[in-house]
């Protein structure tokens, strides 16, 4: 049976939470050196003061540099130089509108003048103690020291109310983000314990583990989805016939969840809804649907799985063709058996139609027409018209599988030749 744990994330669907959609400025400027130079060769380091995050840019043999992958915020901007810092800049706003002279056209336009800065610094330093403001004499302690200078540094631009909002919804979605993906990486972890333990045939561990997964991502489809497809494995091993069909009856109702998340999508976007995780869905359903008895419902579902899969549509048909021809085998009188196998054969034919290449369709109708066979006076053998065609056709696309073998026995029981090359008959 397949399960979908191409969830989370890469393929069965391994979920995974993307980024905020590209919020991020541009930045760029100039560096000169305390000679009002080109500052060759400088690495300045952008640290944002909301999460801690720095990068680290070097300014080109003119002192430029630009950078396009900055997120909005505050930043402080240190000057390397030779492993040391020589210059920082507190606080500096960068914006998705852009800013320092450059918003026209978007760009956070920061250039680093050492000279003037070291000049502006030191004019605002003496016209603080001009002004007999409470400035560190010479010799006083290094926290006065460090509180006049941060008063007589230039101030900085600062945001607008629209841009500070506009980053503050930046910061609560990376967070939300950053939630889901500690979330998807819990999941994953438990969906890849059930595959495993599913595929090691502790179907009551993988149901367990799956069921630990719905607490935590019960919001994702696939979840419930592959929840369903293992319990159905589990009911298999059923210790009777009432546990089996009470197993695959929570089977369907599970199955029937991710079904029904997906049917109120609305965008078309959510994580397993498209038309292939569809169609294992409606797939899944049919099987369980099968084991409870519900013929109807199942060929329902696997219809419904053709529809919106047609690539897989062979599959699809040929699982309903399954569930007819067994309902034809609990049959208790000859009509009722032939009823259920002409269904079956309806079944398996449009498989051929969607596919047919594949052997399987053609091996399971053959042996269906054989059950209606009939015998003639002397005692031979009659099959319906097709029989021969469709056991040939089963050996000659699969000729090394037991259903060939199986095929060339039925056809000697017809008095029939193995044929080596299969054409179909005109009508």
């Amino acid at each position: 049976m397949k399960k979908y744990l191409s969830l989370l994330l890469t393929g069965a669907w391994l979920l995974a939470a993307g980024a905020a959609h590209a919020q991020t400025t541009r930045v760029q400027g100039t560096v000169k050196d305390d000679s009002g130079q080109p500052m060759a060769g400088a690495q300045l380091v952008f640290n944002n003061k909301d999460n801690g995050q720095k990068v680290t840019l070097k300014t080109d043999k003119k002192g430029k540099y630009v950078a396009i992958t900055l997120p909005p915020g505050k930043y402080d901007v240190a000057v390397n130089q030779n492993g040391k810092t020589i210059f920082t800049l507190n606080a500096v706003p960068l914006s998705l509108d852009g800013c320092c002279g450059g918003e026209r056209d978007g760009i956070n336009l920061i250039d680093i003048d050492l000279q003037k800065e070291h000049a502006s610094q030191q004019q605002a330093a003496e016209q603080y103690l001009n002004q007999g403001g409470n400035a560190a004499p010479a010799g006083a302690a290094p926290q006065q020291q460090q509180q006049a200078q941060q008063q007589a540094a230039p101030k900085q631009p600062q945001l607008t109310p629209e841009q500070k909002k506009q980053i503050e919804e930046i910061q609560k979605k990376n967070a939300a983000i950053m939630e889901e993906n500690k979330k998807i990486g819990n999941l994953n972890q438990l969906m890849t314990q059930a595959k495993n333990e599913d595929a090691a045939k502790q179907f009551d561990q993988a149901v367990t583990t799956m069921k630990q997964a719905t607490e935590v991502g019960g919001s994702y489809p696939v979840v419930w989805a592959n929840l369903g497809s293992y319990e159905l494995d589990w009911a298999k091993g059923a210790p009777d016939a009432d546990t089996r069909k009470q197993r695959a009856a929570q089977a369907v109702t599970d199955v029937q969840k991710a079904i029904t998340m997906c049917s109120s999508d609305t965008t078309g976007k959510v994580q397993g809804c498209q038309a292939t995780n569809l169609a294992a869905y409606h797939n899944t359903l049919g099987n369980g649907y099968a084991d409870t008895g519900e013929t109807d419902k199942a060929n329902a579902e696997f219809e419904a799985a053709a529809k919106a899969d047609p690539a897989g549509a062979s599959r699809y048909y040929f699982n309903a063709g399954a569930v007819m021809t067994n309902q034809a085998s609990r049959s208790k009188t000859n009509e009722e058996r032939n009823k259920f196998i002409d269904a079956a054969n309806h079944e398996f034919d449009a498989a051929i139609a969607a596919n047919p290449k594949e052997a399987a369709p053609y091996c399971e109708k053959g042996k269906n027409l054989l059950n209606k066979a009939t015998l003639s006076k002397d005692g031979k053998m009659i099959a319906p018209d097709g029989t021969t065609d469709s056991l040939n056709k089963c050996i000659e696309l699969d000729p090394n599988s037991p259903h060939a073998e199986e095929a060339k026995q039925l056809l000697a029981a017809l008095g029939e030749s193995v044929s080596t090359t299969y054409k179909a008959k005109k009508k």
